[in-house]
């Protein structure tokens, strides 16, 4: 089999289940100052959904990524297999940051802080969208007259993409039966195209036939759990208790159990859950989370004080806006319910459908 074929046959899989990366001639890096980390950050904010989706298409930095990728792929320390890597991925570096982009598609995208670690200026966002809520850490570089990142940690796999890239590049070139290989890279393929498709039992019936080392892998296990999250709670419950016993102290697994933690009815434990995840991204629209948790205990008036404070610092974020006007007119505080819905008019982003069901169930408050 030529070096060619060779290399392509295993990165079929890596298409299927990953993003794709790419790596060009070296770059002049330097260092970033507090203002430009700011300015970029501020201008990914205030993006709409398509001008986020380019923006981040072009923000990671071909040469920085491919350095990262090499701390955890021994495979791309060889010359010829990285020239066949490069080939294969160099057209589609811009789908990174657009599948970042896509997660807040329909919802928001917030800077929460701008911080420096060991040298190396870092933005933190929060995403609420279509895929629900995580965090987005980038590790910015100044590339000539350009701020660009060299890589991005997300808190929905617990890694740096150019760890997951890594290790499922150095699994995909290690030593196997090649007939078998060709076998499981089909059906990873046919349960990514299934899910995408939303064919979720069709997805989850491929899984179940995969070997059990390629199930328990963390990317496979991120692709099932949002695969059976569709399909049935006591599935999706059982794929959340594996995720933590196989994975304990992956800081995703903070965002898994604080949904396994609703689906127990364990309010406590939540809470605890939602603490340890504040703890690392200092959110404090997590006081939405903290609120829920206590509402749900059966303490609707102490939970206020959560979505006041939520409010208070994003009166945009759509879900804990409108979840302070349900607990307001609940209490039976109107005038309070219609003040947070005249401002809630005038936040970017605000459709009316948003107060449909609020009407719905509180009539007075259109008047």
């Amino acid at each position: 089999m030529t070096l060619e074929m060779s290399f392509r046959r295993k990165t079929i899989l890596l298409c299927a289940i990953a993003t794709v990366f790419v790596w060009r001639v070296e770059a002049q890096t330097a260092a970033v100052s507090d203002s430009a980390a700011v300015q970029l950050g501020r201008a990914i904010e205030s993006d709409d959904d398509n001008a986020r989706q380019i923006r981040l298409g072009r923000i990671l930095d071909q040469t920085s990524f491919i350095h990262r990728m090499e701390a955890n792929c021994p495979p791309l320390k060889d010359p010829a297999f990285r020239r066949g890597f490069i080939e294969t991925f160099a057209p589609n570096l811009p789908k990174i940051g657009q599948s970042v982009a896509s997660a807040a598609n329909g919802g928001s995208y917030r800077l929460l802080r701008e911080y420096d670690s060991n040298g190396v200026k870092h933005l933190l966002f929060r995403s609420y969208g279509s895929h629900g809520l995580s965090y987005h850490d980038y590790s910015l570089i100044k590339v000539r007259d350009s701020v660009k990142a060299s890589d991005i940690y997300l808190y929905t796999t617990g890694e740096s993409f150019s760890e997951t890239m890594g290790d499922l590049v150095t699994a995909m070139d290690a030593p196997q039966d090649e007939a078998k290989e060709t076998d499981e890279v089909k059906a990873m393929i046919k349960m990514r195209d299934n899910m995408t498709h939303h064919k979720y039992t069709e997805a989850k019936l491929v899984y179940d036939g995969l070997p059990q080392k390629v199930r328990d892998a963390k990317a496979t296990q991120i692709v099932y759990i949002t695969v059976v999250q569709k399909i049935d709670d006591s599935v999706y419950e059982a794929a959340l208790d594996h995720f933590q016993a196989i994975f304990p102290h992956a800081p995703n697994t903070y965002l898994l159990m604080i949904d396994l933690c609703y689906l127990k009815k364990n309010y406590q434990k939540g809470i605890e859950m939602v603490d340890k995840l504040d703890e690392l991204v200092g959110d404090p629209i997590l006081n939405l989370l903290r609120g829920n948790f206590i509402k749900l205990s059966g303490k609707e008036e102490e939970s206020l004080g959560y979505y006041q404070k939520a409010y208070a610092f994003d009166p945009g974020f759509s879900m804990n806006t409108r979840t302070l006007i349900v607990t307001y007119a609940g209490l039976g505080r109107m005038d309070d319910a219609k003040k947070v819905i005249v401002e809630f008019k005038q936040q970017k982003g605000f459709q009316a459908a948003d107060l449909d069901g609020i009407y719905t169930a509180f009539p007075s408050l259109k008047d």
